[in-house]
């Protein structure tokens, strides 16, 4: 690989780092900061409940014996202690109490309280009564719940009011206000808290950061050392077989490429377009088991020969099945001799398919292999001219060979025959260096999420 194109990967590999780690610092800014301010919310109003119940038992502290006395209720003396209990005004630097509740045990009002000075909703009023009918448990010492009331928070208690001996007297329903003081600390705290939490994690990440890019660098070396060794591999086995069927290799290399071009005019993703150009180039190279004297042998074959002949796709797929990384060529060396009605042949008879159920890579190395064939000049015989060509592979077509992908490759054949067309010099070896390159080494980022 050119220092040019070795940049290139590694730059495409430091990109994508930077962008999962973005997304990740992101994704721990987002939770650290939500969490911290949920935490810290949740903790700050805790302790704006806990203060307005102790001021709730401030409240009903003084007066919860006179619940006892029904007499006292329903002449409405524990109302005029309230009114009268300066203390029920007194304004704490946490809030106030803005309304209040007093039933006894009978459930019968025994005084309500309202701050003159701070006259509440009709929704506020509602909330209030409705809570003062439900029935509260003796065992809960108290219910509390955060409403919102015309924009502002308020710490709603329902409790049951209690003698020192832990005798149930009544109940109370208050409406408490948390002083605006108290709220902006809650979130001048909350917001801090947040913002030191997003700044430990930014921190953090910022440390780690050169170790995951310098650990990124040296596994993005290996993995293309590696990458590159299983092409050279592919490259020196599927060559080897080709100068042993013939005296040249650059059947491999024109096949794949044609193979390459059909595939891309339909689309192929990826994935597949690199399982086709292994299986492409490597489409013979169970040839490596079949006889000199029937793979050499100049004249037509005999049935014996040809039975013979046909195991190389077998032998073919068992070689590639010893390689994990070759598996993806598998259809191709399988069923690079099927065709389309049925009538070709496979590893095994039990193996042959027809029609859309033979591979879509292996109906497209099957164009491309007879296209090749057909315009190279072999010991035999002269190449054709494309349009003898075309001619005569379209006598094949729903026989041996796709109809739909057929089509699609006359709308791309001229200008392929007119560069690589029975081509033995380096432009075909130059061009499949070109497509590999894309294909396997420039599309890092593409083998990473797919890993």
């Amino acid at each position: 690989m050119s220092d040019s194109q070795k940049s290139f990967s590694q730059s495409s590999i430091y990109k994508l780092v930077n962008k999962r780690l973005g997304l990740v610092l992101l994704l721990i800014l987002l939770i650290v900061g939500l969490s911290s301010y949920f935490l810290e919310q949740y903790r700050l109003l805790t302790n704006v409940q806990e203060i307005a119940i102790q001021r709730a038992n401030q409240f009903t502290k003084q007066f919860g014996g006179l619940l006892t006395n029904q007499k006292a209720v329903d002449n409405g003396n524990l109302q005029n202690y309230i009114d009268e209990a300066p203390q029920s005004n007194i304004v704490y630097s946490e809030g106030i109490i803005v309304k209040a509740i007093v039933l006894d045990n009978r459930g019968v009002i025994a005084a309500r309280f309202s701050r003159d000075d701070f006259p509440v909703s009709s929704a506020a009023n509602k909330i209030l009564e409705k809570t003062s009918h439900v029935k509260i448990s003796n065992s809960i010492p108290m219910e509390t719940q955060k409403i919102e009331i015309d924009n502002q928070l308020y710490i709603l208690l329902h409790f049951p009011v209690k003698n020192a001996t832990g005798q149930t007297l009544g109940k109370a329903v208050l409406l408490f206000l948390p002083s605006a003081e108290r709220l902006e600390y809650i979130h001048n705290s909350v917001l801090q808290t947040a913002l030191a939490a997003m700044f430990i994690a930014l921190l953090t990440v910022s440390f780690i950061y050169p170790v995951i890019i310098q650990l990124t660098r040296q596994l993005s070396s290996l993995s293309r050392d590696l990458l590159k060794a299983n092409l050279q591999t592919a490259k020196a086995l599927g060559s080897a077989i080709a100068k042993r069927d013939s005296d040249t290799d650059a059947h491999n290399y024109r096949v794949t490429i044609y193979s390459v071009r059909l595939a891309e005019a339909i689309k192929l993703d990826t994935k597949n377009m690199q399982g086709l150009i292994k299986g492409a180039f490597l489409h013979d190279v169970g040839k490596i088991g079949t006889p000199d004297h029937i793979l050499l042998k100049p004249g037509p074959l005999n049935d014996v020969e040809f039975s013979e002949m046909k195991k190389h796709v077998s032998y073919g797929v068992d070689i590639i099945s010893s390689s994990s990384w070759l598996m993806d060529a598998e259809d191709v060396v399988m069923h690079h001799h099927e065709k389309y009605n049925g009538t070709g042949y496979a590893a095994t008879d039990d193996e042959v398919v027809a029609g859309k159920d033979i591979p879509l890579v292996a109906r497209i190395f099957a164009i491309a292999d007879v296209f090749d064939a057909l315009t190279s000049r072999r010991p035999y015989k002269e190449p054709m001219d494309f349009d003898t060509t075309l001619a005569e592979m379209e006598k094949n077509v729903g026989t041996h060979f796709d109809p739909e992908l057929f089509s699609t490759f006359k709308s791309i054949a001229r200008p392929l025959y007119d560069v690589l067309a029975n081509r033995d010099d380096e432009l075909p070896r130059n061009t499949l260096t070109e497509i590999v390159q894309k294909y396997f080494l420039d599309d890092l980022e593409h083998i990473l999420n797919h890993a």
